[in-house]
């Protein structure tokens, strides 16, 4: 997706920083970028602009233009309408006994569309929700580094998210919450002399405990139809491996 940086008005300008034991807070509203086009055929927002005057929520108005390619058969909506984006996160770090670290954060986003308009793809209302947005995130690890040895055991939770139709307008469809755990570990030796300064092995496992989850999807059909269904992209499974590594 190509984004002209000219085309977007930054609602807000916020950003606010705290810091106190460890502990880090940031809040940085930002404008939506829209959705990539789908596949070809369909229609698709691409951009999100402000255009005039904000209009009151639930009154939809014609979109200003859109534009059809006869080569990708894709026609684009642009200056739609706007969305919102607002949010913060909390990071903290605590050392623990003389080896471990256990460091944890939490995200919080709101996105929301701010004007209704309507066009080919559908109807938007102001205060719908942009999709594939997760409203919670949070990460937790807890990492080890003694001499040579060290690693991390991490947790990463994302939470439920509302999904697009392929048109880009958001469904009253979501995704559910999911978290998956990271194991990695890491042996470092320096040789003194020879060849190499360093080399590190590492053994690791991603989504450790096998978690069956999906990390995106979409709705196919369009806002109001009776034969929409979901096509979804599950998340990878269980997966280990060793990497070696070594700096002349």
């Amino acid at each position: 997706m190509r984004v002209r940086w000219g085309d977007l008005k930054l609602r807000r300008s916020m950003v606010m920083g705290l810091g106190v034991s460890g502990l880090a807070f940031s809040c940085i509203p930002i404008v939506a970028l829209g959705r990539p086009a789908g596949n070809a055929g369909d229609t698709t927002m691409i951009q999100v602009k402000k255009v005039g005057k904000e209009v009151p929520p639930g009154k939809a108005v014609a979109t200003v233009n859109n534009s059809y390619s006869g080569v990708t058969g894709v026609t684009t909506e642009y200056n739609s309408g706007a969305a919102d984006y607002k949010g913060f996160t909390i990071s903290a770090g605590k050392p623990l006994f003389s080896y471990f670290l256990l460091e944890g954060n939490y995200g919080y986003t709101s996105a929301e569309y701010i004007t209704a308009f309507k066009g080919d793809n559908g109807t938007v209302a102001g205060g719908m929700p942009r999709p594939n947005v997760p409203r919670y995130t949070a990460n937790l690890a807890l990492n080890y580094a003694r001499g040579p040895l060290s690693g991390s055991l991490g947790s990463h939770f994302v939470g439920r998210q509302y999904i697009a139709y392929n048109g880009g307008v958001t469904s009253t469809t979501t995704l559910p919450a999911y978290a998956t755990v990271d194991l990695n570990l890491t042996y470092t030796w320096r040789p003194h002399d020879g060849v190499f300064r360093k080399v590190e092995i590492t053994g690791y496992s991603d989504n450790l405990l096998d978690e069956r989850h999906i990390v995106y999807a979409y709705m196919h059909g369009y806002q109001g139809g009776s034969n929409n269904y979901e096509q979804v992209q599950e998340g990878a499974p269980c997966f280990v491996g060793v990497t070696l590594t070594a700096l002349f």
